[in-house]
């Protein structure tokens, strides 16, 4: 069997991979689904608690001037009263700049717009305050969504509103579901990542070189592996580098016996050629060997005996003989185990 590169889809790494693949996907969409919500909520009570506290600011600032007011009983002069509603304005803008996220209207009882904190060049949307309760509503104005919070201050009529488009207000939202995703899918190819420096490192490393030996056996060439880990690598290194050293044993043995085989056979081939008497070995009715005394006693060549039919060199007054006992006894006789006969010589006698 030869030893070859396994096809791509029928590696290893892939029925380690794709499983924590299908898991790690399985588990982020279930992180993101039970994350994202109330990650989410509490982004947008973070909101509406930055819109409650700038209207809240905002009306807290026109308290504060209107006490004054009425301590030092000023509510019947138009010109201080100008000057705080001047004054109420600025503080109300300075205070805006603390909700960057955040724009802060005041709109007088017929809807007039005194103070705006939006960007220049932002229109102002036109709200319907006859709509407009005092906690956090949704409302549309000019085709776009808001989250907005009012609060009311009679003394001056002023409606104090803090609102976000409602685009900016769920981009936070967004973001953190954004976030969440990305971090799954982060710490999943971080994992992926790991698994397979840890596995090429661990497992295809060694195998490899498993490989590459079991490859060496196979031509011949018994070479033991490097000491290996502890693991069940380590463990299948450690038996194949005893079975290498039980073939390498079995080998020496094999070739051990092999020598002393063919010192055997030297000795039976001098003992044989240098014998006195006659020796033949016929294999299919035909020479394969012949002694030196078979040659000088015949008078023929090795050529031109070794090949040649035996019957041939049979003296003719015993081949009668010889062809009854070559047929064989009756079944169930017993035969003969030698018998003579002469041989011809080079010279026909």
């Amino acid at each position: 069997m030869t030893l070859g590169r396994a096809p791509w889809r029928q590696r290893i790494i892939w029925a380690i991979a794709l499983p924590v693949l299908v898991v790690g996907l399985a588990v982020g969409f279930l992180a993101n689904q039970l994350l994202a919500p109330p990650l989410m909520d509490h982004l947008q009570e973070n909101i509406d608690g930055q819109l409650r506290m700038a209207s809240g600011m905002g009306l807290t600032v026109c308290d504060n001037l209107l006490d004054q007011i009425l301590s030092r009983r000023l509510e019947d002069s138009q010109e201080v009263l100008a000057s705080m509603k001047r004054g109420a304005l600025a503080e109300i803008r300075e205070l805006s700049h603390q909700f960057p996220n955040l724009a802060v209207l005041v709109l007088d009882q017929n809807g007039q717009v005194l103070l705006s904190s939006l960007r220049p060049g932002q229109a102002v949307p036109k709200l319907d305050l006859g709509q407009i309760s005092d906690g956090i509503i949704l409302t549309e104005a000019q085709g776009q969504g808001f989250r907005l919070h009012r609060r009311y201050f009679p003394f001056w009529r002023w409606n104090i509103i803090s609102l976000i488009s409602q685009e900016s207000s769920l981009a936070p939202s967004r973001m953190a579901a954004r976030t969440v995703y990305l971090g799954t899918v982060v710490v999943l190819l971080t994992v992926l990542a790991t698994l397979l420096a840890a596995f090429h490192w661990r497992v295809k490393r060694p195998l490899t070189q498993i490989i590459e030996a079991t490859r060496e056996v196979s031509q011949g060439r018994f070479a033991p592996l490097p000491p290996a880990s502890q693991d069940e690598l380590g463990q299948v290194a450690g038996a194949f580098n005893s079975m290498v050293a039980s073939l390498e044993q079995s080998r020496r043995q094999v070739q051990a016996v092999l020598a002393r085989l063919g010192e055997s056979e030297e000795q039976y081939r001098t003992l044989t050629e240098n014998a006195m008497a006659l020796i033949t070995i016929v294999q299919n009715g035909r020479f394969v060997f012949a002694n030196r005394m078979m040659l000088e006693r015949t008078g023929y060549g090795r050529e031109q005996i070794i090949g040649r039919r035996a019957w041939d060199l049979v003296h003719p007054d015993d081949r009668e003989r010889l062809s009854k006992k070559d047929a064989g006894p009756e079944a169930g006789e017993p035969g003969e185990d030698h018998y003579e006969f002469r041989f011809l010589t080079a010279e026909g006698q």
